[in-house]
């Protein structure tokens, strides 16, 4: 994708190990963003802040690599990087 923007899904709070097993496996497909428990958004920056009451730490996971607790931030920076590789046979 060149469009130079994040697409964050974020997922709330109740949800039960079935909805969530489920998610996982419509992601394949793209129909988890149609799955009500999911919030979908696209930017070109952005910082979450986690809402947890009582002191109780959040779950962040990028591109399904657990990241520390508490917020996080991050920013398109278009151009950054080239990738290179052989034509497909």
């Amino acid at each position: 994708m060149q469009d130079a923007l994040f697409r964050i899904m974020v997922v709330r709070k109740p949800i039960s190990r079935l909805e969530m097993i489920q998610i996982a496996l419509a992601i394949e497909t793209g129909h988890h963003v149609h799955h009500t428990k999911c919030e979908m958004y696209e930017c070109v920056a952005y910082r979450l802040e986690p809402l947890v009451e009582g002191g109780g730490s959040s779950h962040n996971d990028l591109d399904g690599e657990k990241i520390e607790d508490g917020p996080i931030q991050a920013c398109v920076l278009p151009g950054a990087a080239r990738f290179f590789s052989a034509a497909m046979t």
